[in-house]
C-alpha cells in the first residue's frame, strides 16, 4: 500500500468498524437483535458516507461520476431489499415488482465501472467513452425485459399452486443478464489491472486482485449453497453484501494504490512541504499555512492583494485571489540584496576595465578583419589566376581580323566574370556554409548575358530555389565555365537547366564542334561532395554535359 496519513488512517478503521457492525447486525437479525432494519440502515449509512468522500477526493468528474452511480445503485440494493422484505411483504405483486427491480443495480454497477476504467488515464476534456456509449442501450434494455416479466416470462418462469405459494424457474433473459455482469466485470477490471501497468501502480497491483479474489469466493460460496451459508442457525450473509463489496470495495482499492487520482491529505502534505504559503478565506483569515510558512496578520493579506508588502529589508509578502480564498506567501530577498550589493561594486570596477578592453577589443577586430581579408584573397587568388592571366593575354593579342577581336573579347568578358562571381562566392563561403541556389543562378545568368551580346543564342531554366551547401553551388559554378570555356571557341547555341528541388543538378546542352570537359574532371572533390558527371556528344554540332549531386549530399 502507499502512504497514507493518520487521518486517513482513522477514515479507513472508521469505516471497517461501522462495516463489521453493519455485518454483525446483518447476522444476529432478526434472531437476536429485534432491529431488523438495523444492517440495511448501517449499510445505506456507509454508502452514504462513501460517496461524500469521492465527491471530495475524486477531482476528475467523469470517474466521479461513474463511482457514485455504482455506490448509489448498490444502496438502491439494499432499499429495494428492505422495501420487499419489511413494508410491502404483505403485497405479492408489489414484492414481486421489487424483486424484479433487484436486478436494475446488477446491471448499472458493473457498467458504470467499466465506463470508470475507460476514464482512467484520460484527460478531463477528451471523450473515452464514445466507443462504449451503445451498452447503456443493451442495459437499458436489460432492465425493461426484467421490469415487463409478467408479460413475457423471459427473467423468470413463475407457476402458482393452490395454496398461495409459487416456484420459478430462470428464463434466457436471467442468464443474458449473467453473461452481461461477468463480460463486464472481467473487462472493467482487466482494463484498470492493464492500466496500473501503464500508470506505474504495477508494484501495488496485488491490493485490488487481493480484494475481488476474497470476494469472488464468497459469491462462489454464496451461488454453491443456493444461498446464504449458515453457522449456528444464523445467516452470515446475503448477495446484495458481497456484491457492494464487489464493486465499491473494489474501487475504493484502486483509489488507495493510486491509480484513480483522489485529493487524499492534500492538507497534510501543505502543511508538511517546504514551502513559504498559507491559504486564507475570502475576508484574509488564515486557514492554512505550511510548516515553514510567514503566517501575515489579516491586514497584511487583505493589503497585499492590491500590491506587495514589504515585511522587511530582505522579505516581501505576495497575494493572490483563488476560488474560495486567497493564497499568500513571502519571497526571501535576502541574498538577492546582498547579491545585487556585490554586483554594483563589480560593475563600478567592470566599467572601467571595459573601457580598456572596449578600445584594445577594437584594435584587435581590425587587425584581425584586415588578416582575414588577404587571407582569403591569397586564397582565391590561385583559383581564378588562370582566367585573369589568359584574359590578359586575349586583351594584349594584337590583330586585325575583326571577327577574331570579337571572339577575344567576348572570351575575355566571360573569363573576367568568372573571376569576379568565383571570389565572390569564395567571401561568403567563409561566412556560411549554407548558400541559396539564387546566388548560381544570378552567376550563370550574368555570364548568358555576355554570350548573348556576342550573338550566341543562350537560355536558363531553373527549377526551385532551396539552400545548398556553398562547396556544391561552386564547383557547379566551377563546372559551368569548364564546360563554357571547352565550347567557346565554336559555341553557337547554349541551353543551361538548373534542377535545386532536391539534390542540385546542373545540366548544359550545346551547339559547338569544340570539346569537352575530361572525365576524370575533378574526381577526387567530386567524390567528396557525392557528385556524378556525365559527358556525351550526341552528333557533329551538339553536346550535353551534366553534373549532379546525390540526395544524401544535398543540404537539407
Amino acid at each position: 500500500m502507499p502512504h497514507t496519513s493518520k487521518r486517513t488512517r482513522r477514515h479507513i478503521l472508521g469505516f471497517a468498524a461501522a462495516i463489521l457492525f453493519a455485518a454483525v447486525s446483518n447476522i444476529l437479525t432478526p434472531e437476536i437483535i429485534p432491529l431488523s432494519q438495523t444492517a440495511t440502515l448501517m449499510y445505506c449509512a456507509v454508502l452514504t458516507a462513501w460517496i461524500l468522500t469521492v465527491q471530495k477526493r475524486v477531482i476528475q468528474w467523469h470517474i466521479r461520476r461513474y463511482l457514485i452511480a455504482a455506490a448509489g445503485a448498490c444502496a438502491l440494493l439494499f432499499i429495494l431489499r428492505a422495501c420487499r422484505w419489511n413494508f410491502f411483504e404483505w403485497s405479492d405483486d408489489i414484492s414481486r415488482y421489487l424483486w424484479y427491480a433487484y436486478y436494475i443495480p446488477y446491471c448499472v454497477s458493473p457498467l458504470c465501472i467499466l465506463c470508470t476504467a475507460k476514464c482512467v488515464g484520460k484527460r478531463w476534456r477528451d471523450d473515452p467513452l464514445r466507443r462504449v456509449k451503445w451498452l447503456w442501450v443493451v442495459c437499458e434494455a436489460l432492465m425493461l425485459g426484467f421490469l415487463t416479466n409478467d408479460l413475457h416470462g423471459a427473467a423468470f418462469r413463475i407457476t402458482y399452486d393452490g395454496n398461495g405459494g409459487y416456484t420459478y424457474a430462470h428464463g434466457w433473459l436471467y442468464y443474458a443478464m449473467v453473461v452481461w455482469t461477468v463480460l463486464l466485470l472481467i473487462w472493467a477490471y482487466g482494463a484498470l489491472m492493464h492500466r496500473c501497468v501503464v500508470l506505474g501502480c504495477r508494484n501495488r497491483w496485488y491490493v485490488p486482485a487481493g480484494w475481488a479474489a476474497a470476494v469472488i469466493v464468497l459469491i462462489g460460496i454464496f451461488l454453491m449453497k443456493g444461498g446464504s451459508p449458515r453457522l449456528y442457525g444464523l445467516n452470515l450473509y446475503n448477495f446484495q453484501e458481497v456484491w457492494t463489496a464487489l464493486i465499491v470495495g473494489t474501487a475504493e482499492c484502486f483509489i488507495q494504490i493510486g491509480l484513480i487520482p483522489s485529493n487524499n491529505d492534500y492538507e497534510e502534505i501543505f502543511q508538511k512541504s517546504h514551502w513559504d504559503m498559507a491559504l486564507a478565506d475570502r475576508d484574509g483569515n488564515i486557514v492554512y499555512h505550511s510548516a515553514d510558512a510567514f503566517v501575515p496578520e489579516r491586514a497584511q493579506t487583505v493589503a497585499a492583494l492590491r500590491e506587495s508588502v514589504a515585511i522587511d529589508e530582505g522579505h516581501i509578502l505576495h497575494a493572490r485571489e483563488i476560488p474560495g480564498g486567497i493564497s499568500t506567501w513571502l519571497v526571501d530577498r535576502t541574498r538577492v540584496n546582498e547579491t545585487n550589493e556585490q554586483l554594483a561594486e563589480a560593475v563600478e570596477y567592470l566599467e572601467e576595465e571595459n573601457d580598456l578592453l572596449a578600445e584594445e577589443n577594437r584594435v584587435c577586430a581590425e587587425r584581425a578583419a584586415y588578416e582575414t581579408q588577404n587571407r582569403l584573397y591569397d586564397g582565391v587568388i590561385p583559383i581564378v589566376q588562370p582566367q585573369l592571366s589568359e584574359a590578359e593575354r586575349l586583351l594584349r593579342e594584337d590583330t586585325e581580323d575583326d571577327a577574331a577581336y570579337r571572339a577575344n573579347m567576348l572570351r575575355a568578358m566571360v573569363l573576367c566574370d568568372y573571376a569576379k562571381r568565383r571570389i565572390n562566392l569564395s567571401l561568403i563561403a567563409h561566412e556560411k556554409l549554407v548558400l541559396s541556389s539564387d546566388e548560381l543562378v544570378l552567376a550563370i545568368r550574368e555570364t548568358l548575358e555576355y554570350l548573348s551580346a556576342g550573338e550566341i543564342e543562350t537560355a536558363v531554366e531553373c527549377r526551385g530555389g532551396a539552400p545548398f551547401p556553398t562547396e556544391q553551388l561552386m564547383m557547379t559554378y566551377d563546372f559551368f565555365e569548364t564546360v563554357l570555356e571547352a565550347a567557346l571557341p565554336a559555341l553557337g547555341a547554349l541551353f543551361v537547366h538548373i534542377e535545386t528541388r532536391g539534390a542540385l543538378q546542373l545540366k548544359c546542352v550545346m551547339e559547338t564542334p569544340s570539346a569537352l570537359p575530361p572525365e576524370d574532371w575533378l574526381a577526387r572533390q567530386r567524390q567528396k561532395l557525392g557528385a556524378e558527371l556525365e559527358l556525351c556528344r550526341e552528333d557533329e554540332g551538339s553536346a550535353f554535359a551534366r553534373l549532379s549531386f546525390g540526395k544524401e549530399a544535398a543540404g537539407e
